[in-house]
């Protein structure tokens, strides 16, 4: 469990860019989890990584296909390669691809591979 220290801090609250460090810091957590090795985005792609002890494959379509995917997900391709599984999420335009929506993916992500 993860814990929201956005309200704690001695300071003031945090600036936006602030909240969005301490959320990419979670997201190195979750991420840490179902073993990604890699997070890239550029613009409106998300490209995970996973290295070659993630065994979750199924699960992942899964996540991709039905409702616990984010409805943001337009499209994903997936390559395989020798060491790394390779995950392209294509993602509605609109959507501003900031450390909250990336946290929520990849919280969503860590709770599938949880079952």
């Amino acid at each position: 469990m993860l814990i929201n220290i956005a309200g704690v801090f001695p300071y003031g609250p945090l600036s936006k860019e602030g909240e969005n460090l301490v959320e990419m810091r979670q997201c190195a957590l979750f991420a840490a989890k179902i073993k990604i090795v890699s997070l890239v985005v550029i613009k409106n792609t998300v490209q995970l990584s996973f290295d070659a002890s993630f065994g979750g494959l199924d699960l992942l379509f899964v996540f991709l296909n039905g409702t616990m995917g984010a409805s943001s997900v337009l499209d994903y391709k997936v390559s395989v390669l020798k060491y790394i599984t390779k995950v392209e999420l294509f993602v509605n335009k609109g959507v501003i691809l900031n450390g909250s929506y990336l946290k929520l993916l990849l919280e969503r992500l860590v709770n599938v591979a949880k079952k």
